[in-house]
């Protein structure tokens, strides 16, 4: 079984080369479809963290399930799990794109065509999306990482380079662009399939033509019930993370929004890259509980945490100085740049805390205390989400940050710091707080008193963050 650690960079490995191919090009992209056109690529992607709220919690059960398979009947079990959810999933997936199909045909006229097409596509990205589902928790369950970032990046292969090299030939039109994702994401979905089946084949629970006998519904409603918790806290979390977006979305022109979710796709990169803890630590902790082994389960959480801050507080810390720079190189827009970088500051520094507050989350799953956790979460998250919401109709995109900052600030008071104080997290913190203010900080800060704000101040800090965290990763005594 490969490291925390392997399949960490494994998939964080394929998350920097999207970054890198997305910062080379983010900006040409928009300068080829325009604020108008990345706005409806936002809403897309926006659309796309919604989904979510249908997923039923069934994925993160899914993946725990699949993840703890160590007996036969267990995996009788798991076949069935899956066999039957992506039936279902299919189902609502083809009946999605039947009705957007119908409603495409009997909406469109010769003066929205364009735009009608645009959310016809849309709605066929987001409905093929869905049924990949339990396909992607029976990858994850396997702990099939490198698999998983194979994909991920050829998805962003289609986001990014690959549009851009078409426009270069063809005339450059944001409906082309969906097109495209359209063409991988149905790609992506027949690989991820062929990969689940041949995983429950392998437990030798399908014979021949005998799939059916592994389609149970009690299954699934016994999934459903185990899986309750996690839907609330799916639609919880959707509904306080995205609610404001889509409110902007039909508050503000389609332009504005765009330059609104262009920042906010620079700071939600350390997002991806933190969801990588929840993708890799949930089926590891669930198979150790497995073996009843206490003591390594704990090791495991802490050092996965350590290896958290060790390397996401200084990237932290060099993202809110330099946003403004990092803006102009990401969208190729100083007037972006001049209008968001606090914005974009205020939502690097909530990104991290949520980074911290997700790991309270993965234990919650791993123990299945998912009750007392969405007793503590739900109510913060709820009450937060209807003053940004308010907030985003009456003073505009600024509450977003503000808001978001202050529920992981809420968040962290009242469940993930007791929860993993137990962990040894205030001792971390202080720890690698320390070390970057000896290594990182104070030589910066030098640096810049001599020599001033510039590129050349930029690249040793950044060097600076790099020396830092390949330190603390050698020297920290991290082991997972």
């Amino acid at each position: 079984m490969a490291a925390i650690s392997t399949n960490f960079y494994s998939l964080g490995a394929a998350q920097a080369l999207s970054i890198l191919l997305g910062v080379i090009s983010y900006p040409l992209l928009i300068q080829q479809l325009g604020f108008e056109g990345m706005g409806y690529v936002a809403f897309c992607f926006v659309l796309l963290i919604t989904l979510q709220i249908f997923d039923g919690g069934i994925s993160a059960n899914l993946v725990r399930v699949i993840a703890g398979c160590t007996q036969n009947n267990t995996t009788l079990f798991a076949s069935k799990m899956f066999v039957t959810t992506q039936s279902v999933f299919l189902l609502v997936g083809l009946t999605s794109i039947a009705i957007s199909s119908l409603c495409f045909a009997l909406s469109v006229d010769g003066v929205n065509q364009n735009s009608s097409t645009i959310y016809y596509i849309i709605s066929l990205i987001v409905s093929i999306k869905f049924i990949q589902i339990p396909a992607k928790a029976t990858a994850q369950g396997n702990e099939r990482f490198k698999f998983l970032a194979v994909l991920n990046f050829c998805f962003n292969l289609a986001r990014f380079p690959v549009p851009i090299l078409i426009f270069l030939i063809f005339q450059p039109e944001i409906v082309n662009y969906f097109y495209i994702l359209l063409s991988f994401v149905i790609l992506e979905t027949i690989i991820l399939l062929n990969s689940s089946f041949r995983t429950v084949a392998l437990w030798g629970h399908i014979r021949a033509s005998l799939i059916s006998n592994l389609f149970d519904l009690s299954v699934l409603l016994r999934t459903l019930n185990e899986s309750r918790v996690l839907w609330i806290l799916s639609v919880v979390w959707v509904i306080s993370s995205q609610s404001d977006k889509l409110a902007l979305k039909w508050s503000v022109e389609i332009d504005v929004f765009g330059m609104v979710m262009s920042a906010l796709a620079l700071t939600n990169l350390m997002i991806t890259f933190s969801s990588l803890f929840t993708q890799v630590l949930i089926p590891r902790l669930s198979s150790i509980l497995k073996d009843k082994s206490e003591n390594e389960y704990r090791e495991t959480l802490i050092n996965t945490i350590k290896l958290y801050v060790v390397i996401f507080l200084p990237i932290s810390l060099f993202g809110c100085y330099y946003v403004h720079d990092i803006l102009i190189i990401w969208t190729g827009s100083k007037n972006l740049a001049d209008q968001f970088y606090f914005f974009t500051a205020l939502i690097i520094i909530g990104n991290f805390i949520h980074g911290l507050n997700n790991f309270g989350f993965i234990e919650a799953v791993v123990r299945d205390d998912l009750a007392n956790y969405a007793k503590s979460i739900i109510p913060i998250s709820l009450f937060c989400s209807a003053f940004s919401l308010a907030g985003v109709l009456i003073f505009g995109y600024m509450t977003i940050p503000v808001m978001w900052l202050i529920t992981m600030v809420f968040i962290t008071r009242k469940y993930a710091w007791p929860r993993l104080c137990d962990n040894n997290i205030r001792s971390i913190l202080r720890t690698e707080f320390k070390y970057v203010i000896a290594l990182l900080i104070i030589p910066t800060g030098i640096f810049l008193i001599a020599f001033g704000h510039g590129l050349p101040a930029a690249v040793v800090t950044l060097i600076n963050c790099i020396v830092l965290t390949i330190y603390r990763l050698r020297y920290s005594g991290i082991k997972v």
